[in-house]
């Protein structure tokens, strides 16, 4: 008896130290990727999305100062139709999907970003510090994305696999340089494993005989702000779509409810962004 108790408190020791020097290790490299490598935003889409929420964060809406030829055309195909003059102070953005850079503008207005005499350029170093925050913002997007896909794991197999699964993305060097580029492929890791966390609750539920309904919607409400985080993931929502018109019970009612939810929470912001 004496000894099953101590080992189960040795076990019960090694977990919290190998679950302590996990989260070292993750904080770690994520100083060291917001602090130490990071040498401003590595990709051009992601520098794009972030002038477009410094422009939002300065109160000039969804505008860009990064004009395409096509979006010129754009708008002069509109200020035809709608007999106004083109603008070019608060040119539209049509390129990108509007929830990452809503997300940044919203960190930058935290910050002050606007405040462009607070965040001028430093003499003596060559990066951005709100791209620092931006980057940061990502690399909390990813830590919280692992812990998601951590407790999925656990749920689908055990815990041994879902840390293996989270030990392997901590260390994946191309996870941590999309942390620093700036693109939304991080907060869409991160809604997309959440939209497969409560998948997976559905899943169980209905295996049960339990009602499926409400995981089913939040999953929807997930996968309709990955589509509006970009607009490719569209073809994934009609994959769920279809899988949950096939799956779940009564068959058809919760396909066309989530129908309905991409109708309401997607079309409307399609439609103001295009027609602006």
């Amino acid at each position: 008896m004496i000894s099953t108790i101590k080992n189960k408190i040795s076990a019960d020791t090694a977990g919290i130290i190998r679950r302590a020097i996990f989260f070292v290790l993750l904080l770690g490299f994520a100083i060291i990727a917001v602090f130490f490598t990071f040498r401003g935003l590595s990709s051009p889409r992601g520098m794009e999305q972030a002038q477009v929420a410094r422009e939002i964060a300065r109160g000039n809406g969804f505008s860009t100062k990064v004009i395409r030829p096509i979006a010129v055309w754009q708008m002069e195909e509109k200020s035809q139709h709608k007999e106004r003059v083109a603008s070019f102070q608060k040119f539209p953005e049509t390129y990108h999907a509007p929830i990452n850079p809503v997300v940044y503008a919203a960190v930058l207005k935290a910050v002050d970003g606007g405040n462009q005499a607070r965040w001028k350029m430093p003499l003596k170093s060559n990066i951005y510090q709100l791209d620092r925050v931006i980057a940061g913002v990502c690399v909390i997007f990813f830590i919280l994305a692992i812990g998601v896909n951590y407790l999925l794991i656990s749920r689908i197999f055990d815990t041994t696999i879902a840390s293996v699964v989270a030990i392997l993305m901590l260390f994946c060097e191309l996870m941590w340089k999309f942390s620093q580029s700036g693109m939304p492929q991080m907060l869409m890791l991160l809604l997309f494993s959440c939209a497969m966390f409560f998948l997976w609750l559905s899943i169980e539920n209905a295996s049960e005989n339990k009602p499926a309904i409400v995981p089913v919607i939040v999953t929807g409400l997930f996968m309709c702000l990955l589509v509006l985080t970009h607009w490719i993931t569209i073809w994934m929502y009609f994959g769920f779509v279809i899988f949950a018109a096939i799956y779940f019970k009564p068959r058809g009612i919760l396909a066309a409810a989530l129908i309905g939810m991409l109708a309401v929470l997607v079309l409307p912001v399609v439609y103001i962004i295009y027609s602006s």
